[in-house]
């Protein structure tokens, strides 16, 4: 083993020698299976020689890969191979290993030192025979073991000789890996073994084009048998895809294989064993018969689609074809790995707008090059008078140029080559081709129709294609295209503008498709159906913050955004547009006011606040005076090009605010880049809580309307409003009497009447003619008829004037739960007792208006009048400090929220000072007496709570004792009695 020996001073001057160091030594061998079949029982035959002497019962350690295991029963060699050979005798001498034996040790501390990579198994074999000495060639063979279902190309076997038992620690004697030190890796080449699930595997498509519609062919040959229900997995890498009409069968050149066969897909992930974002495609065959090994079984996967993006030679994409056995037998498994799948596309695209604004039309330029191939396709198309076709797919996120639309569109879903309408230019590099503004007739494909010809990208769908323009380059030219050669075209409209519309937002997503075909049959040539994408320009980083979200409040609104190009506005020309939600509006609006604009960057610092911009300094500073002016009808209405609305929010509702600069020669620019900050002042929130969200803001930049629309920025959203305040609130009587009332009326029946409560508030938002107020009683508190029928309410305007409202009366569902633990508020107790959980319902009063009496304005002050109304019970103990609450809003006709209050504190009175005096016999279970004190209600105190005021026996007490406590049966003289 490896260590230091220590060597000892001689004299003082001497130097202490460390670190010497003795290796193994070098053990030469080989290693063979005797059937190098995957997932088979199978033997492994071993050769080695020994470098130093080795005693067989000290053992020898085998280490095998990853996948091998070792059978329960291992059985050895015959004696006949447990022989050695000394050759440095001169003459053959043979050494008995005696009996020898076998076991998986990789558990034991140590084991993984000699394991032939991570995840592999290690064999002890061990003799009892004599001591064999250096030099001599040992061979044995190992029956029982297992091998992997893995293809392997090739793998390595280590082996140590040992001093003893791996268990007993010990020493390596001799092992392979010496030798590969020593020797530059002869011994480790000679310990190489091949085992694999496959025979062979050939994967490859009948079309290798980015962006085709093909099929791929997979010819297999087992090396173990298939059963009926195992299936073939093929592994794609990210881009495939498979139509929902893909069929699999059997090709004509395989062998027979008998049953049903399924196709099925679904994205394929690594921990799976296939490919992170790839395609699983599996063959499953059910029925039929168990199909032999060593045999070729060749499958056709029809209706494969490629990436739109090919290789272009550079790159090796590489599939994965696995066989999974039926009921997870994974001990069969079969695997082949780094199967090349390389595609052929158009190499160099490149894709450009020839302006980039949101909303513009624009002309696009497309640049590629031919391979030899293509280049030889078209060239034999061209020689028999064929015409090339170059189709640009346009993606759903743009539109044609209106003109184009509009034309007149064959029932075939195509608009016929004219010159009219849309023109190409092919040009080639000027230093290689002789191509100079070739022009090229165009058609125009609705998407559907591009896809009936053949001509659309399978990698996208047509469906998600706005459609094609096709460019017609003619036999004559196609004749002259090169190959490695770097071609541009270029598409225009003849009218003004571009052949397309850009999207309304700055967000590009969806690639274009580029494509050759040949006209007559549709034939690919090469395509490029992916990453040809175009940056638009728009505003960024946009936001909107109000300064107050309560409901009817006046607030400033701030838009900040950053500008993608220079701006520079005429005096007095619009140049950007604010769409506000139906649901604001601006301060007069109707009577000719409009929110005042302040583009000043003090105005950006409640903006800042909420990250808006930066920092004051950072906003662009416009020193020109701003004006507003709402949009007429008309540009109202088209302002549904902005977005973003609701849709309740139609156009014709919605406000367009249109900013300007007032005065000429003052600084209006802004330069690309810049953060501007815009305040508008008198922005009237919503007078009430929406239920969707108060919809959302919108800007745009324009140059003088909105039909010329070029830069926008949608849906910014300003936050929920929230409801604002009922202020100034006061409850009459506020102390009332606990536990309700008897009416005068009611003396000979026993009937609880009511206390009638005013509850005075004013305003924050105007409460519109069919309003309602909504009053939430705290717990205890309730009607005295719980259907409502004795309730009534009055509205008192601070005019004088009053009105009935109606009255209905709602329950909880979920009933208020209460215990005594809950600050001693919601449930009754008696000193430090606790009183069990129990429920109490919550009331809610819904107070409507019927109109006729016009809505009551904000900031007015009004009083609530209700009757038939039972105090809370004193059993929920009230103070000054801890009062129950009646909360109260007001709302919409829908039940949408406009003013809440915090509520107000019910403070209930009953009986004071009471105490207990005296208990005459305090032991536990002790019969005995008590005497209390309390102070009672006045006459006037109960006629104003609404008691009828007569004779004492109108009156009761009620003493409750605490749980523990019982009643004895007693008579008046205090003796037991049987009853009372």
């Amino acid at each position: 083993s490896e260590g230091e020996f220590a060597i000892a001073l001689v004299d003082a001057i001497s130097t202490s020698l460390t670190g010497l160091v003795v290796r193994a030594g070098e053990l030469f061998g080989s290693a063979s299976l005797a059937n190098e079949v995957a997932s088979a029982t199978t033997e492994l035959i071993l050769a080695f020689t020994t470098h130093n002497e080795w005693l067989p019962s000290g053992g020898v350690l085998v280490g095998l890969p990853a996948g091998f295991e070792m059978s329960t029963t291992v059985f050895l060699s015959a004696a006949s191979m447990d022989v050695g050979f000394n050759t440095a005798l001169g003459a053959q001498t043979t050494y008995a290993l005696g009996t020898l034996t076998a076991a998986d040790v990789s558990a034991l501390d140590g084991a993984s030192e000699f394991a032939a990579e991570s995840g592999g198994i290690v064999v002890e074999v061990r003799g009892n025979g004599a001591t064999v000495p250096g030099g001599a060639t040992v061979g044995l063979t190992i029956s029982g073991i297992f091998t992997p279902g893995s293809r392997r190309t090739t793998v390595a076997v280590s082996l140590a000789t040992r001093s003893v038992q791996l268990v007993f620690s010990g020493v390596t004697i001799d092992d392979t890996r010496s030798a590969s030190d020593e020797s530059g890796g002869a011994s480790e080449s000679a310990l190489k073994l091949e085992v694999g699930g496959f025979y062979a595997v050939v994967l490859y498509l009948a079309d290798a084009f980015a962006g085709a519609r093909t099929s791929l062919f997979l010819h297999v040959t087992p090396s173990h048998s298939l059963r009926r229900w195992d299936k073939v997995r093929v592994s794609l890498p990210p881009g495939y895809a498979l139509d929902a009409t893909s069929t699999v069968s059997i090709t004509s050149e395989s062998n027979p294989l008998d049953g049903k066969l399924a196709l099925s897909s679904a994205l394929s992930t690594a921990i799976s064993g296939g490919i992170d974002d790839g395609l699983d495609i599996t063959i499953s065959r059910s029925g039929g018969t168990e199909a032999v090994a060593n045999v070729t079984y060749s499958f056709e996967v029809m209706g494969v689609r490629t990436p739109g993006e090919g290789t272009d030679g550079s790159v090796i994409t590489s599939a994965i074809v696995r066989i999974l056995p039926y009921a997870g037998n994974t001990g069969r498994d079969t695997l082949a790995l780094n199967l090349p799948l390389s595609l052929r596309s158009l190499a160099n695209t490149t894709l450009t707008l020839s302006t980039n604004g949101v909303g513009a039309r624009a002309g696009v330029t497309v640049s590629f090059e031919l391979d030899d191939a293509a280049v030889i396709t078209v060239t034999d198309a061209a020689a028999g008078g064929e015409t090339v076709l170059v189709v640009l797919g346009i993606p759903s996120q743009l539109n044609f140029a209106a003109e184009l639309i509009t034309a007149a569109i064959a029932a075939d879903g195509r608009v016929l080559a004219n010159a009219a309408l849309a023109t190409a230019t092919l040009s080639g590099d000027a230093a290689t081709s002789d191509f100079d503004n070739e022009t090229l007739l165009v058609e125009i494909f609705t998407a559907a129709a591009a896809d009936t010809a053949g001509l659309a990208s399978p990698t996208a769908g047509f469906e998600y294609m706005a459609g094609s323009l096709v460019a017609k380059i003619p036999a004559a030219l196609a004749l002259r295209l090169l190959s490695n050669v770097s071609y541009t075209l270029e598409f225009s409209s003849n009218s003004a503008g571009g052949v397309v519309t850009l999207p309304p937002s700055p967000i590009m997503t969806e690639s274009f498709s580029l494509r050759l075909h040949t006209e007559s049959d549709a034939e690919l040539v090469l395509a490029s159906d992916a990453g040809l994408t175009a940056d638009v320009l728009g505003i960024s980083d946009a936001g909107v913050y109000l300064s107050t979200t309560s409901a009817g409040g006046s607030a400033i609104l701030t838009l900040a955004f950053t500008v993608p190009v220079d701006l520079v506005p005429s005096a007095g020309v619009a140049w950007l547009a604010i769409r506000v939600p139906s649901i604001f509006r601006a301060a007069g609006a109707g009577v000719g006011g409009v929110p005042l604009a302040d583009a000043n960057s003090a105005a950006a610092n409640s903006a800042t606040r909420e990250g808006l911009v930066p920092s004051v300094a950072s906003v662009t500073q416009i020193t020109a005076v701003l004006s507003l002016r709402v949009a007429d009808q008309s540009a109202a209405t088209n302002g549904a090009a902005i977005g973003g609305e609701r849709a309740i929010d139609a156009p014709a509702n919605t406000t367009i605010l249109l900013l300007s600069c007032a005065t000429a020669g003052v600084k209006c620019s802004v330069a690309a880049g810049s953060r501007v900050a815009i305040r508008l002042s008198n922005v009237i929130n919503p007078s009430y809580v929406p239920e969707d969200g108060p919809g959302t803001f919108a800007i745009a930049l324009v140059t003088g309307s909105l039909d010329a629309q070029t830069l926008s920025a949608l849906e910014l959203s300003a936050g929920n409003v929230e409801a604002d305040s009922l202020v100034g609130l006061s409850l009459s009587p506020s102390a009332p009497l606990a536990g309700g009332t008897f009416a005068l009326a009611d003396e000979l029946g026993g009937g609880v009447g009511g206390i009638e409560f005013t509850i005075a508030f004013t305003l924050s938002n105007p409460l519109p003619e069919d309003g309602r107020i909504v009053v939430t009683l705290p717990p205890t508190m309730s009607p005295t008829n719980l259907t409502g029928l004795d309730l009534n309410a009055t509205l008192l305007h601070s005019d004088g004037t009053s009105e009935s409202l109606e009255v209905s009366v709602s329950v909880e569902a979920a009933e208020l739960a209460c215990s005594a633990s809950v600050a001693c508020r919601v449930a009754p107790s008696v000193g430090p007792l606790s009183v069990d959980e129990y429920a109490l319902p919550g009331y809610t009063l819904n107070l409507m208006r019927g109109g006729g009496f016009g809505a009551i304005a904000g900031q007015a002050p009004v009083s609530l009048r209700i009757g038939g109304l039972r105090a809370p019970t004193y059993a929920l103990k009230t103070s000054e400090a801890n009062p129950l609450t009646l909360a109260i809003a007001t709302k919409t006709a829908a039940g949408l929220l406009i003013d809440e209050s915090d509520g107000i504190g019910v403070r209930a009175r009953g009986l004071t000072a009471a105490r207990v005096l005296a208990n005459s016999n305090p032991r536990a279970g002790a019969l005995g007496g008590l005497e209390f004190t309390f102070v009672a209600p006045t006459a006037v105190e109960l006629s104003a709570a609404g008691f009828f005021y007569g004779n004492a026996s109108d009156l009761r007490l009620a003493l409750a004792l605490p749980c523990a406590f019982a009643l004895e049966l007693i008579d008046e003289d205090g003796a037991p009695a049987a009853a009372v």
